[in-house]
């Protein structure tokens, strides 16, 4: 009986973003005036931004440049907005 075998090397590149991102800026208003606020600012290219309102989150990937733009899905009452970005 006769055995073969076969070994394959595999070689992995990878870069690791080992950094956190910066917290993102952040404005809100409400220009619609329908107690759903919006909320806008910037942060690193790619990444998810985690906007939390007084009631529910919404989250939004920040485009090209860095640009974000989110709505609550609902009507909101008084309280804290805040927004955390994660790493793409």
């Amino acid at each position: 009986m006769a055995l073969a075998s076969a070994y394959y090397a595999l070689q992995v590149n990878e870069t690791l973003d080992a950094q956190a991102p910066t917290a993102p800026t952040m404005s809100v208003s409400d220009r619609n005036a329908n107690n759903q606020p919006e909320a806008s600012g910037t942060t690193e290219a790619g990444n998810t931004v985690l906007v939390t309102w007084p009631d529910n989150s919404s989250s939004v990937v920040a485009d090209g440049s860095g640009q974000w733009t989110v709505e609550a899905s609902t009507v909101q009452p008084s309280g804290h907005v805040v927004a955390v970005s994660q790493d793409a």
